[in-house]
Formats: structure tokens, C-alpha cells, sequence
């Protein structure tokens, strides 16, 4: 990651752009995202999203995710990044 990086928690939903690096959260009942990634070269790691519309919702290519768990979500992961595996959806 590099340059300026931008995370911000708006109703429940954690929002990253710009090369931000989201690890290490739980999430649970967002109605609509529980992380929504805008923007390019943005990591997200190690979550668990749990009864939230989209689990994690990608807007733009260029982002990164591995190992997230998303459960009775009605999507768990959405959009054009590339996934690094071990992500799950239960």
C-alpha cells in the first residue's frame, strides 16, 4: 500500500479507498454492506461479516481480499477484485 489510504465507518458499514488496509473485523446486522471498497490497491483481511445484504462489496479491479468469513449474508462477496482464497460464505 502506498500514498494516502482512507477508512471511515459510516451506519455500520466500514468504507476503504485508496490503498487502505482493512484487517481484523467483525461485523454483524448492516442492512445493507458490512465493508464496502471504493478505489483501487486496497487490501481487506481476516473478517467476519455476519446477516448483512453484501457481505464485502468491491466497486473497482485493482483490490485484494483473503480469509474472510461472511455468513447469512444474502451476497458474501461482490465485485472485481481478486480473491487470494480462503474466503468462505456460510
Amino acid at each position: 500500500m502506498k500514498g494516502r489510504c482512507n477508512v471511515e465507518v459510516r451506519n455500520g458499514t466500514i468504507q476503504g479507498w485508496g490503498g487502505a488496509g482493512v484487517k481484523n473485523n467483525t461485523l454483524r446486522v448492516n442492512e445493507d454492506k458490512g465493508i464496502l471498497v471504493d478505489g483501487t490497491d486496497n487490501v481487506i483481511e481476516e473478517h467476519v461479516i455476519t446477516a448483512s445484504n453484501v457481505g464485502i462489496r468491491f466497486e473497482k479491479s485493482g483490490d485484494f481480499y483473503a480469509n474472510n468469513r461472511a455468513a447469512d449474508c444474502g451476497t458474501c462477496f461482490s465485485g472485481p477484485a481478486t480473491d487470494g482464497g480462503g474466503n468462505r460464505c456460510f
